[in-house]
């Protein structure tokens, strides 16, 4: 057993870095003072820490091969979800007293990498359905259940990670004007996140001396925690009526977003235990669809084009607080997440439907322009009928 009361005496704070890898390079001797005679841990600290020239690169090939970069994606992936298919529900502009509606989202995003956090892509599936209310000519009201699934898969096989759920929806749509109209919404969603971290990392032991050996480790963690997100927004927005029409459109969306703490299973000694994660993501949104009126024999079909600018205000990096499952001190490791894309666009293509009896579909697609670490495209399809 290796004798880490030395090194102990030199740890007396936590290391702070903004990189989860150098945060973790930096603290492997402070983590594995705590490691109990014969526990996991202390097998791994006694192979990382192995006495003899490289003991330098040891920790830094078994930093790289722990991918904590993927740990930040819990709160981004989970923070991400569900929004695309909340414009389905809120955006109508014509009611009849009482209706039910459905839409589907299904989409398609490739995240890159960066220091703070690893490459993914996400395949998300959102479904949603409910009823509205026309309470008078001025005001409707609404209500939607949505349901939300989601797998992400990190670059060069470092993990996955699965977010689903349900959701609930309330709106307000009110008329402002004879073409313009507010609406506001208020949603709440419980997610389960399931993660997985494949640790690999090669080793040279002894470096240099006569026993010199390699030794190459490969683990899984696994963990599961869940996340309760309230969501409020608001939308004013004006169109004109004709053969082609001009709509203009400006709104605010709130977003809180908080993933609970949880500890790994697995991992082989390397598993860890995360702190909660609080997310909070404030949008501003300003827009324009052009949209012609082209008539059938069964309705009118509209074929529009979107184009809608957001800022985000908040959603600032956020600070990630670990450590060793079986580190007896509880030695906090910490790194950053990365600061958010402020300003980006997004581009919508498709047409609405409205047929006899105020009954209405639509087909959409949208895709980010201008963003700093996503490249994403959603299919929208939906509809209203009218009891």
């Amino acid at each position: 057993m290796k004798n880490w009361s030395l090194w102990l005496l030199l740890a007396t704070t936590a290391v702070q870095a903004q990189n989860p890898i150098d945060s973790l390079d930096a603290s492997w001797i402070e983590a594995c003072a705590g490691a109990a005679p014969g526990s996991a841990l202390e097998a791994r600290c006694s192979e990382i820490l192995n006495e003899g020239p490289g003991s330098g690169g040891r920790r830094s090939n078994a930093a790289i091969g722990n991918q904590l970069n993927t740990v930040g994606a819990q709160a981004g992936v989970s923070g991400r979800s569900g929004s695309e298919s909340t414009d389905g529900v809120v955006q109508r502009v014509e009611y009849g007293p009482l209706g039910l509606f459905a839409g589907l989202a299904i989409g398609s995003l490739e995240r890159d990498a960066t220091d703070l956090e690893a490459a993914y892509d996400t395949d998300s599936l959102n479904l949603s359905a409910g009823l509205d209310f026309r309470y008078s000519d001025m005001l409707t009201l609404g209500l939607a259940l949505q349901w939300q699934d989601n797998d992400s898969q990190f670059a060069g096989d470092a993990g996955s990670l699965s977010v689903s759920g349900l959701g609930l929806l309330g709106f307000v749509d009110m008329q402002t004007g004879e073409q313009s109209a507010l609406n506001a919404y208020l949603g709440y969603n419980s997610l389960n996140l399931d993660g997985q971290r494949n640790i690999r990392y090669d080793l040279v032991l002894n470096a240099g001396t006569a026993e010199e050996s390699g030794l190459s480790f490969a683990s899984v963690a696994r963990g599961s925690s869940d996340s309760s997100q309230l969501a409020v927004g608001a939308q004013w927005h004006w169109q004109n009526q004709g053969v082609w029409n001009l709509g203009f459109h400006a709104g605010l969306h709130y977003l809180s977003n908080q993933v609970d703490a949880y500890t790994e299973t697995g991992g082989d000694g390397l598993a860890f235990a995360y702190s909660a994660q609080d997310q909070t993501s404030f949008v501003s949104r300003l827009g324009m669809v052009l949209s012609r009126n082209v008539s059938t024999g069964g309705g009118a079909l509209l074929p529009r084009l979107s184009l809608q600018y957001e800022h985000e205000f908040s959603d600032d990096a956020r600070d990630v607080t670990a450590r060793f499952a079986e580190d007896a001190n509880g030695f906090a490791i910490r790194w950053q997440t990365e600061s958010p894309d402020r300003d980006y666009l997004k581009l919508g293509v498709g047409f609405q439907f409205l047929a006899a009896g105020n009954n209405s579909f639509y087909l959409e697609y949208r895709t980010l322009l201008l963003h700093d670490y996503y490249d994403e495209g959603i299919w929208l399809l939906g509809g209203r009928i009218q009891l």
